[in-house]
């Protein structure tokens, strides 16, 4: 997801950096576990070097206060819609 730079500055701890800097632009980048750097670090020096600016689109990931929610939700899905399939197969 891109958020704002600005967005990530005032809440650091609900986002990571998902992208690097490549020839001519930002590449996107696919971790595998927990980044557990401030993400304001990797911005700032962006923003003292120009490549962005506090507007700019970043693009990030979720961090653990939104993965928390999100797979409670799947998992109440899961859970809801399995025992309507259990309720309409046991009516036939």
């Amino acid at each position: 997801m891109c958020v704002p730079a600005h967005r990530v500055f005032r809440n650091p701890n609900n986002y990571a950096i998902s992208q690097e800097p490549a020839d001519g632009g930002f590449q996107p980048v696919i971790r595998l576990g927990l980044e557990v750097d401030d993400p304001r670090e990797l911005l700032t020096e962006w923003l003292s070097q120009g490549k962005i600016n506090v507007d700019t689109p970043v693009l990030t990931s979720y961090h653990i206060p939104f993965i928390v929610p999100i797979t409670l939700g799947l998992i109440m899905y899961i859970i809801t819609h399995a025992n309507f399939l259990t309720l309409a197969l046991s009516s036939l």
